[in-house]
């Protein structure tokens, strides 16, 4: 198949119908979740309609230190997915959880991976599979308190705020600041391993900070009387 655009890949995620019969899960509160299970809607981003193949791809993106888990300062996580569908590019997150909504402390393996399902399918509702369940106005009707599908925050309870690249700049070196001030480099070679290591993390964002040297110069005098001082 030639490459898509992402109207023409929506347009074919559209015409995709609800299996017949959707799981469930109720959460403490006594509300309903219904959703369609990860592999199914694998099978079906890959094979949409008979006539229709689509080669899908994704990347789960890592930090600094190579973990598949993004921790926050108060010890929860989210993952992060990059997905590409014949020429479509698209990235989404989502935290790791309970049924509840409820963002896990320190979460465990298990917790995770079933957080790396759940962005894949996330990612592939924004893109067009299956968007209805995430709408209040288009959400089938398949019984009373009907929630979000696949997992997911209902959408009418989720807020979403596009931030601006400068924005995103800057909300990335502060996390890497803090971390860096919590747990510093203990060598000088080691701190310039750590500022190739910032530079990869905006690549792998498509970030582009235009005052990288200067904000690393900088970096490098804050960080100078929390490390060692050994040139090894």
């Amino acid at each position: 198949m030639t490459q898509l655009s992402k109207s023409q890949l929506w347009a074919i995620y559209d015409k995709v119908p609800l299996p017949a019969k959707l799981l469930e899960e109720t959460t403490s509160t006594g509300q309903q979740i219904h959703y369609v299970n990860w592999m199914d809607t694998y099978v079906l981003a890959q094979n949409p309609n008979k006539e229709t193949s689509l080669n899908v791809e994704w990347e789960y993106l890592t930090d600094d230190y190579g973990n598949d888990a993004w921790f926050f300062p108060d010890e929860t996580a989210e993952v992060k997915i990059a997905i590409r569908i014949e020429g479509v590019t698209h990235q989404a997150s989502l935290p790791v959880m309970d049924k509840d909504f409820v963002a896990i402390v320190s979460p465990n393996s298990t917790q995770i991976n079933k957080s790396k399902m759940r962005v894949r399918c996330k990612a592939l509702g924004e893109m067009g599979l299956f968007w209805r369940l995430w709408s209040e106005d288009e959400r089938p009707n398949v019984g009373a308190k009907v929630s979000n599908v696949l997992s997911l925050v209902p959408a009418n309870d989720e807020v979403v705020i596009e931030l601006t690249d400068a924005e995103k700049v800057k909300n990335y070196m502060d996390g890497v600041f803090a971390a860096a001030k919590a747990d510093p480099p203990l060598t000088l070679n080691g701190l310039e391993v750590k500022i190739k290591q910032i530079e990869k993390g905006l690549t792998n964002r498509g970030l582009v900070d235009k005052n990288f040297k200067r904000r690393m110069n900088k970096f490098r005098k804050d960080l100078a009387p929390l490390m060692g001082v050994k040139n090894v």
